[in-house]
């Protein structure tokens, strides 16, 4: 038997990183930083591909479960940033009603 890289998690991860690169939500150098990170795992995934191992050896078996935690860390990332967004709305549409609550008010006073 032949073991591998996760390649479909390696993708997963380069994917990861470009969605992030280029996320308005995030500063410039955030930006570029995971751009820099996707290109570095493009050439990994490049190189690797093609590579078969015949035995599951522990640092094959520790690359693939890295993989694993930075995709779950990217995901994380990428609905955190989203969860933010959402709630930056939210503060926005109570801006909003507290607005118009104080111009109600105000209105009724006067």
């Amino acid at each position: 038997m032949e073991y591998k890289i996760d390649t479909i998690k390696l993708t997963e991860c380069i994917d990861r990183c470009l969605d992030l690169s280029m996320d308005a939500r995030l500063q410039l150098a955030e930006q570029k930083g995971y751009n820099k990170r996707a290109k570095s795992l493009r050439a990994r995934l490049q190189e690797l591909i093609v590579i078969r191992f015949e035995t599951n050896t522990e640092q094959l078996k520790s690359a693939n479960a890295a993989l694993g935690e930075v995709n779950t860390k990217l995901k994380s990332d990428l609905e955190a940033i989203n969860e933010a967004a959402a709630t930056l709305q939210a503060i926005a549409n109570l801006v909003k009603i507290l607005s118009d609550l104080a111009s109600s008010i105000a209105a009724v006073v006067l």
